[in-house]
């Protein structure tokens, strides 16, 4: 969804982080680069390979690999409000902002996951 974000002055992490304030010339961002449909597409590769000796009666070698490889690309989250019109309750926790629609995200960063995992194994 499109979004601007904006630092406030009840912005406690960065104001605690910067001498207890919040510089009066933060600029505001937007994620008008990030914008977009179907922004989750996800990729897998691999495979499983297993190999069974019979060596005699009383004995079997079973020797096992696999691979997975998975690239994301996105989010498999919602938010239930972006950061505009931020509002905090009596002890300073943020209530939320706009209400987005239902499988909506405001993202100002790419978000991108890659993992690779081999399983050998043998018995």
């Amino acid at each position: 969804m499109p979004a601007t974000f904006t630092r406030q002055s009840t912005d406690e992490g960065f104001s605690r982080y910067n001498g207890g304030v919040v510089p009066t010339n933060s600029v505001s961002i937007n994620n008008a680069a990030q914008v977009g449909n179907a922004i989750n597409p996800v990729t897998y590769q691999g495979f499983r390979l297993s190999g069974l000796l019979k060596i005699n009666d009383n004995w079997n070698a079973l020797l096992q690999q696999s691979y997975q490889n998975m690239n994301a690309q996105g989010v498999f989250y919602e938010m239930p409000n972006g950061p505009e019109g931020l509002a905090f309750n009596a002890v300073g926790e943020p209530v939320g902002g706009r209400p987005l629609p239902p499988l909506s995200v405001a993202l100002f960063n790419p978000s991108t996951t890659r993992t690779s995992s081999r399983t050998p194994s043998s018995r």
